[in-house]
């Protein structure tokens, strides 16, 4: 009458010991504080110039998907998945110095984004850090830190499991039985757990919030028209409203052009995303969007060199020809 609980508990140590990769990983990623985390970015962007397509699955060894980084008492999860997958990806594509150059663009816009942390405005330091916070603990950057806890205690239950199947089940003679139920109990429970991870997943980018940019103009404006009142708006003064307005005019651009189809619950990072790493608007379109969210999110200000920054993306972007960026 005994093996009946202990292929109980064999079952239990199974659906315990069940690996969680995801976890496992954001968890053994070093903490780097943020001007550790700047350097990492200069070293990784440094070879890129000259980084032949067969090298770069070596320098993706280097690159974990999830970096931990300690911006003053937080500690952020910020996702090196795209870096990594591209230089793995390398040998394979055509179109390599394309995709260097856009890795080191995007590379040069997280140092400036990091380096903005550190040396906030004089006048307005307690805004500036706030935003910066909500910045960073946006899902897209903090996505596996509230798994964090869930995972340390799931290593000690198995390790405990494990101990305990050691002493005793791992001892008996009915290994073989055993063995039998776990063969057809193990993937079953691992097909559940997966689905019920996939449906978590899925529900969770759903509830992921939307930075709303605002509607484009109904019936919808041309790009070059939506730059001409970015243009207006500059001109009164309303930088602010003016790096919105020119932001609108780059999504509607790029809708002109085919790329995609405008919808207005999409992130500013989620444009971005859509883009693939060796698109020709990709450089131009990283930069806008790390200045608009800059602008918009991180100051309640703009000036006058901030609209010229988004002036030449606009110019760039051909939604303005360049005499109007002078």
């Amino acid at each position: 009458m005994r093996p009946r609980p202990r292929c109980a508990l064999a079952i239990l140590s199974v659906i315990l010991l069940l690996p969680c990769a995801a976890d496992a990983q954001a968890a053994g990623s070093a903490v780097l504080d943020a001007p550790a985390f700047v350097d990492r970015l200069r070293q990784l962007a440094a070879p890129l110039g000259t980084l032949e397509a067969r090298d770069a699955a070596a320098m993706a060894a280097s690159i974990p998907d999830v970096q931990r980084v300690r911006v003053r008492d937080a500690v952020y999860d910020v996702s090196l998945r795209e870096i990594r997958q591209t230089l793995l990806t390398a040998s394979r594509r055509r179109d390599w110095p394309v995709a260097r150059r856009a890795l080191a663009e995007t590379l040069a816009v997280m140092q400036r984004e990091v380096e903005a942390s550190l040396t906030p405005a004089s006048q307005d330091r307690q805004t500036s850090r706030r935003a910066l916070d909500d910045v960073l603990a946006r899902p897209e950057f903090a996505r596996g830190r509230g798994q964090m806890w869930r995972a340390e205690l799931r290593r000690r239950l198995q390790r405990w499991l494990a101990d305990l199947f050691g002493r005793t089940i791992g001892r008996s003679r009915g290994l073989r039985a055993i063995g039998v139920v776990l063969a057809w109990t193990a993937p079953a429970l691992a097909l559940i757990v997966l689905v019920i991870w996939l449906t978590r997943i899925g529900l969770r980018i759903r509830r992921e919030p939307a930075i709303g940019i605002g509607a484009l103009a109904p019936p919808r404006a041309a790009a070059n028209e939506l730059a001409d009142g970015a243009v207006a708006l500059a001109a009164q003064g309303r930088f602010r409203d003016a790096a919105r307005a020119a932001y609108r005019a780059a999504v509607r651009r790029l809708e002109e052009e085919g790329t995609w189809r405008t919808d207005d619950a999409r992130t500013p990072r989620e444009y971005l995303r859509l883009l693939p790493a060796a698109h020709r608007r990709r450089a131009t379109l990283a930069r806008l969007t790390a200045d608009f969210e800059r602008v918009w999110y991180g100051s309640p200000q703009a000036t006058a060199d901030d609209w010229r920054r988004f002036l030449s993306a606009l110019e760039d972007l051909g939604c303005l020809p360049a005499r109007r960026a002078t």
